[in-house]
């Protein structure tokens, strides 16, 4: 999309500087060659400008690759957390529940 306005941009820009050549004469007035040095500049910056919004956008999405792939490490050891944690209630609950069976049979046998 900017590429597409900047060309557009571009082509209006030559296309005034190509009009009002033609309303001067063409011995390279000051004025004619002021605008086409500043028509020259404006295609410049804007060639400068799509290349640093080239850059971003590839900066853009190296940086949302590597978001997601983080993201899927987040979701990933999060469940490993749960599952983990589950298992550790578990161990706990039959921690518990080992010492007063053993103190029952100890109670029982004496």
């Amino acid at each position: 999309m900017q590429a597409m306005l900047a060309q557009h941009i571009a082509i209006e820009a030559h296309a005034v500087l190509e009009d009002t050549m033609s309303y001067h004469d063409a011995d390279g007035s000051p004025a004619v060659e002021l605008l086409e040095r500043r028509w020259f500049a404006a295609l410049r910056a804007a060639r400068i400008a799509k290349a640093e919004c080239d850059v971003l956008r590839g900066v853009l999405e190296r940086a949302d690759s590597a978001w997601r792939r983080a993201h899927l490490r987040v979701a990933e050891l999060e469940c490993l957390r749960d599952t983990l944690g589950e298992q550790l209630e578990e161990l706990s609950d039959k921690r518990v529940e080992a010492p007063e069976r053993a103190r029952q049979l100890v109670l029982s046998a004496a």
